[in-house]
């Protein structure tokens, strides 16, 4: 935490906790880490607040696999200097993020397969972890009290002004027509949810909306932006608790939507009193019809060519000896005929 000396009013300002894992100046990926809020209450003696703070590159957090994780405080009812802990220790599958997938150090054994331990290459920004970089941490466990923040304001129990955090990681999986009906395709989206109160709760509801001119939504022109209408048994569905990742499927028909044309998708999370969260980061579809199938064309049958050699070649033999036979024939014909032949002339005037 830093906070001024003067102390915090949550009301006017959230306040994010943050912790940094490291193994020397490397970042540590996949830690269980949770902050401990002993609130100014000595008196009653109550138990701390425990909140688990992410690496996960959604709101508060700004960078994914950096090995800071953070969360907003949330849950303090009444000002006084609050004390803070933190505590770390492996997680299923912690690593030591090494350096870059250029880097050339020796190759060393996973936990965790790559998929599973690499951020995904979209919308937020990641600390990117090849393969031969990681290191499993072992078990360890450390513990460390950070400090004391003056709170001089809390949220009003009876009124919630707090809206939920922002949607940073909203993403596009996979858009596929679908076979049986040929104007209809399906897209999923994924995204980690917020809280009611920022990070912490469950939103109420979510508005997804599209257009596509991005620049509606970067101005929030919302008189130009279409909104999508999520059913209500698919709303109850996404509704889950902040922090957890949410799948949607969505089917975008073309009597709304053009094939060949990106439309831009957002989202914003809505709580129970009607406060907005800012608009999430903007995603695109694009609808993609398969290409035609060419008819099948069977492969031609060489085979049959050398028979059409063969009868070729007997013809041609056949020809030959046809001709052979002829030639031979006439120039018999010519050696039988005599060498001096007179010629008889008659004289039509003498013989009168």
């Amino acid at each position: 935490t830093s906070a001024p000396p003067d102390g915090v009013d949550l009301n006017k300002h959230p306040m994010v906790i943050f912790a940094e894992v490291k193994q020397g100046t490397n970042p540590v990926m996949g830690a269980d880490v949770r902050a401990l809020i002993t609130l100014p209450d000595a008196a009653n003696a109550t138990d701390p607040i425990e909140i688990k703070l992410l690496d996960s590159g959604s709101d508060p957090d700004t960078l994914q696999g950096d090995g800071i994780y953070s969360r907003y405080l949330t849950g303090v009812t009444i000002t006084g200097r609050i004390i803070v802990k933190a505590e770390v220790k492996q997680g299923n599958n912690s690593i030591i993020n090494k350096g870059s997938s250029t880097s050339k150090r020796k190759k060393r054994n996973l936990i965790a397969s790559e998929s599973e331990i690499s951020p995904d290459r979209c919308c937020g920004s990641f600390v990117p972890l090849g393969r031969i970089i990681g290191e499993p941490t072992g078990n360890f466990s450390r513990s460390e009290v950070t400090g004391s923040v003056k709170i001089t304001g809390v949220p009003d129990p009876g009124s919630d002004k707090i809206p939920p955090s922002k949607i940073r990681d909203l993403t596009v999986k996979n858009t596929e027509r679908d076979d049986a009906n040929i104007s209809v395709y399906y897209s999923t989206f994924e995204w980690t949810a917020p809280g009611d109160d920022l990070d912490s709760g469950i939103v109420n509801n979510y508005s997804l909306f599209f257009t596509d001119n991005i620049t509606n939504i970067y101005k929030e022109d919302f008189s130009l932006i279409r909104d999508y209408e999520i059913s209500s048994e698919i709303i109850d569905d996404i509704l889950q608790e902040a922090g957890t990742k949410v799948s949607l499927n969505i089917s975008l028909e073309l009597s709304t939507f053009l094939e060949g044309v990106p439309y831009f998708f957002a989202l914003i999370a809505e709580d129970e009193k009607g406060n907005k969260s800012p608009v999430s980061n903007i995603v695109w579809v694009i609808l993609n019809p398969p290409p035609t199938e060419q008819p099948m064309v069977a492969p031609y049958d060489w085979s049959w060519i050398w028979i059409y050699i063969l009868i070729g070649v007997g013809v041609l033999i056949v020809l030959g000896i046809i001709f052979g036979v002829w030639c031979r024939h006439r120039s018999k014909k010519e050696d039988e005929l005599p060498l001096d032949t007179p010629s008889m002339w008659v004289d039509k005037t003498q013989a009168e």
